[in-house]
């Protein structure tokens, strides 16, 4: 109680109104007389995957930029730019974006955020004090390539890095 009318109170907490939820009826139908032709409900996930891992890694890539410290730089790049990865969490964020409506555009920096964590977390789990697995996404491991030291050090940077690309990159206000 004492919680919410702290919340309700506060003059900078923004609370969106609720909109309703418009429902929806569906309707299965055998019949070939049905509204929706069987060529315009054909979706082609293996397509839709592989295009949007494409758009995932050109916007990795501008977003892991190298800086100073270079080797860091170097060992988060490997790590998050690995070719063989599968990008099923970016990959849902969007997709999960153009579902309600979105506009894909602004689900890309949440998208990138989710992959640089993804990353970091494989870099730790790599790690010998942890799995001390020798390779990951059949390429070595980064701590195999940059050392156990640089391996830490770029997991912990991409945790960060994340976060202030999402805040960075995702734009105000409500995208159509």
């Amino acid at each position: 109680m004492a919680f919410s009318a702290l919340i309700s109170s506060s003059p900078h907490l923004y609370i969106p109104k609720r909109r309703p939820i418009s429902q929806r009826t569906i309707r299965c139908s055998s019949s070939s007389s049905s509204s929706l032709s069987l060529a315009s409900t054909k979706f082609d996930l293996r397509t839709y995957w592989t295009n949007l891992i494409g758009e995932i890694n050109q916007k990795l890539d501008e977003a892991i930029s190298a800086q100073y410290p270079q080797q860091i730089y170097e060992a988060m790049r490997y790590s998050v730019l690995a070719k063989s990865a599968k990008r099923a969490p970016p990959v849902m964020c969007v997709a999960a974006c153009e579902l309600f409506g979105g506009n894909r555009l602004a689900a890309f920096p949440a998208a990138c955020a989710l992959e640089m964590v993804h990353a970091a977390s494989l870099i730790h789990d790599d790690l010998p004090c942890m799995d001390d697995d020798p390779s990951r996404r059949g390429q070595p491991s980064s701590h195999t390539i940059f050392g156990i030291d640089m391996a830490i050090l770029a997991g912990d940077a991409l945790f960060p890095l994340g976060f202030r690309h999402i805040v960075s990159h995702t734009p105000a206000g409500p995208c159509p």
